[in-house]
């Protein structure tokens, strides 16, 4: 493995994608078409160029966060993943802790100066408190009982609402003369933050019982540590059963506007599909999935099928978008 290669693992390079992928698509299928279809005479805060480098600064802070996260976790690693060890192999620990302070160096300066643009100078401290909360993620909170899920699965939600948090013209405006329209945003990104927030705890515990070997190894108190697998496997369950939940009451909440609806629109019928096919099967099957697991690798196979479900979560934004355009 050349060095190249060994970076982009660090990073984890596809997390990243979906990361930009997440925030690009919120702009461009929720906030966007609202501006462009002149249902308020309200510009963006920020112009493509700065929200693609607010997509940059995200990115960069959570591209450093892998990295202090690798520096700390190699002991760890080597029990539960030492085919994927970089940090000692392929980069050195100076290097990394270089690369982690110019990662967050610059998208912290990023996050200020985008405040800046948009009248709120401090919203860049957003940005050092996500550095920060990874950096004590790494180094306390992911050897804590559930701490360390709760924080990287705010973060993740975090991801979602900071797009919506720097349209600040687009708030102000749409609180005072439209305030059904920002509402209804509002609730979109605290819905979609919720589910983002819920499927990356659900995760976050199943890779907690996938490296539960490792983790007692160096003295972790996880979840399956302290509580025991079984128990861990229930509180999962009850969390996927959960999501299921919400996704059940949006469809349900769709299927009450078609009743009342005289021209019925054809995509929302297929929104309902959708978001059972691919969102809801997958669930069920994770459930499946967890009641048969038993070994590090039937957890592997049930993490993997909960990122599906995150993709496809961010994927259906793309279809979200035909129903607001």
């Amino acid at each position: 493995m050349n060095t190249l290669v060994a970076f982009i693992r660090l990073i984890r390079l596809p997390n990243l994608i979906i990361i930009f992928l997440t925030q690009l698509l919120l702009r461009y299928c929720v906030l966007m078409p609202i501006f462009n279809n002149g249902f308020v005479a309200v510009e963006s805060a920020l112009t493509t160029t700065e929200f693609l480098l607010l997509c940059l600064s995200t990115v960069l802070i959570a591209a450093g966060g892998y990295i202090i996260n690798d520096y700390f976790d190699v002991k760890s690693d080597e029990i539960n993943r030492p085919e994927r060890i970089v940090i000692d192999r392929y980069i050195t620990r100076r290097s990394a802790i270089i690369w982690h302070l110019l990662l967050n160096g610059i998208g912290i300066a990023l996050g200020f100066w985008l405040g800046m643009k948009v009248g709120k100078w401090y919203l860049g401290f957003i940005h050092f408190a996500i550095m920060a909360m990874l950096w004590f993620y790494s180094t306390w909170f992911k050897k804590r009982f559930l701490i360390g899920n709760l924080v990287i699965s705010l973060l993740t939600a975090l991801v979602v609402w900071i797009v919506f948090i720097y349209e600040t013209s687009l708030a102000a405006n749409l609180q005072e003369r439209m305030p059904e329209i920002y509402n209804y945003l509002y609730f979109f990104f605290i819905g979609y933050g919720v589910f983002a927030f819920l499927v990356t705890l659900i995760r976050e515990l199943i890779k907690d019982m996938e490296d539960i070997k490792g983790d007692k190894m160096t003295h972790c108190k996880t979840v399956p540590i302290v509580l025991g697998i079984k128990n861990t496997k229930n509180i999962t369950m009850g969390l996927v059963v959960m999501v299921m939940g919400l996704l059940a009451w949006y469809q349900v909440q769709q299927a009450i506007d078609f009743k009342e609806s005289q021209n019925i629109p054809f995509y929302q019928v297929r929104s309902i599909r959708l978001i059972f096919t691919f969102l809801q099967i997958p669930l069920i099957y994770i459930i499946i999935l967890l009641l048969q697991a038993d070994k590090s690798s039937d957890f592997k196979r049930a993490s993997n099928a909960v990122k599906f479900v995150m993709v496809a979560g961010v994927l259906f934004l793309t279809y979200y978008l035909s129903s607001i355009s």
